[in-house]
């Protein structure tokens, strides 16, 4: 196989691993030659014929300007090595392979073939828009919380609720979630949350019947710390991030407060009111998106893993015939909704998996590259889940099946 230049060991073992049936993970941090790695990796596995034809590989990055430096720089390699390509090559964006997703299977999916992409601004306007509407009492199936009562909490100005309104319903969608799911998910974070605040496990009562600062801020420690309220798949825990550090501000003051359990019975009648209308904004959102046969550039995701999770369609098992080998670049920028995308696209398998001396079975996949360095995300503004290279492929140094490394870290 032609070269661009001599690859170093390291990236030519990676490039030339001979077995698909286990996953790469590739850990690379800046300069170490990933995009090399990923456009040789691909034409290694035409050259030699481990897959069907160039058009059998899906190649998925982040970026439009890295989506065309890969296909130019791809094409270029196959001619090198004297490969046609019969069709086009599979190498987009997430967003830009969901919409191609969509446009191809509109028809069997009941939607428009001719479904409106909103650009940024669109969005926002509509969006901001609705938001307007539900803030000066327009829809009456929506209640939001009266002036006085957000006052308490911060939100003097419509802006600030408008905002909030805002990021839970961006968060939702990037999650992969309907505006039903969002609802049930938050509310219920939430009252896992202040069932642990308001917990009659510990007596609040201290002496005169004052609580005493440290015992709020140890119990608020403790249900942040909460594994089903921090890893909430809404990220309802930080989602209202403002609301907590207010009310924690003023529950850690030194003065203690004798009316604890009212002032948190409080504060969660506030939360859930927000969730609830920002669900029923959320959904009016959706509806109205609809009747216009449009959607955003979030739905692009949502959308197509609607369209894969669907049994009746037959679409993941379509897709997953359709490639033969599966490449991603930049993981750890990842949302959970293009993490459900893949993972409903990759072919699924289960590895004995050893390490000093030790085995054990874990639920995996086959024919897949992924490359990430979770010091590296950039995405967090969207929902990018650096831990998701860890969730998806659970592999670290010394893991080997069948003596072949899984784990492959890209060094300078």
């Amino acid at each position: 196989m032609f070269y661009e230049r001599e690859p170093s060991a390291q990236q030519r073992a990676i490039i030339e691993e001979p077995r698909l049936d286990i996953p790469l993970k590739v850990v690379a941090g800046a300069g170490t030659g990933k995009t090399f790695v990923l456009a040789h990796r691909f034409v290694w596995l035409v050259v030699n014929e481990k897959v069907g034809g160039p058009e059998r590989i899906l190649t998925l990055t982040f970026t439009d300007n890295a989506t065309g430096e890969m296909r130019m720089r791809i094409k270029r390699l196959l001619r090198l090595n004297g490969c046609e390509t019969a069709g086009d090559l599979w190498i987009h964006t997430f967003h830009s392979f969901a919409a191609r997703l969509i446009s191809e299977c509109s028809y069997q999916a009941g939607r428009s073939p001719d479904l409106q992409l909103l650009t940024e601004i669109r969005q926002t306007v509509e969006l901001e828009s609705l938001l307007d509407g539900i803030l000066a009492g327009d829809f009456s199936q929506i209640q939001v919380l009266q002036p006085p009562r957000l006052a308490q909490l911060g939100f003097d100005q419509p802006q600030q609720l408008r905002d909030l309104l805002r990021s839970l319903i961006q968060r939702a969608k990037r999650y992969g979630l309907s505006p039903e799911q969002f609802r049930d998910q938050a509310l219920g974070a939430s009252q896992r949350f202040w069932g642990a605040m308001l917990s009659p496990e510990e007596a609040w009562a201290i002496g005169d019947d004052r609580l005493i600062p440290a015992q709020v801020q140890s119990r608020l420690r403790a249900a942040l710390a909460d594994p089903a309220i921090s890893q909430a798949p809404v990220d309802e825990a930080r989602v209202t991030a403002d609301l907590r550090k207010l009310y924690y501000q003023n529950l850690t003051q030194k003065a203690p407060r004798a009316d604890a359990a009212e002032i948190f019975a409080h504060h969660q009648h506030i939360e859930e009111a927000i969730i609830k209308a920002a669900a029923a904004a959320y959904g009016l959102y959706q509806q109205r998106l609809a009747e216009a046969d449009a959607i955003d550039f979030d739905d692009q995701i949502m959308t197509a893993v609607r369209l894969l999770e669907d049994e009746r369609l037959g679409l993941a098992a379509r897709y997953r015939g359709r490639f033969d080998y599966i490449l991603v670049d930049e993981f750890q920028d990842t949302s959970p909704a293009q993490m459900q995308m893949l993972q409903a696209l990759a072919h699924a398998t289960e590895l004995s998996v050893s390490r000093n001396g030790q085995t054990r079975q874990v639920p995996s996949f086959s024919r897949l590259m992924v490359v990430g360095d979770q010091k590296q995300s950039i995405y967090g503004w969207r929902n990018a889940r650096p831990e998701n290279l860890d969730k998806l492929l659970p592999f670290y140094g010394g893991d080997t099946v069948g003596g072949t490394a899984i784990f492959r870290p890209l060094t300078h």
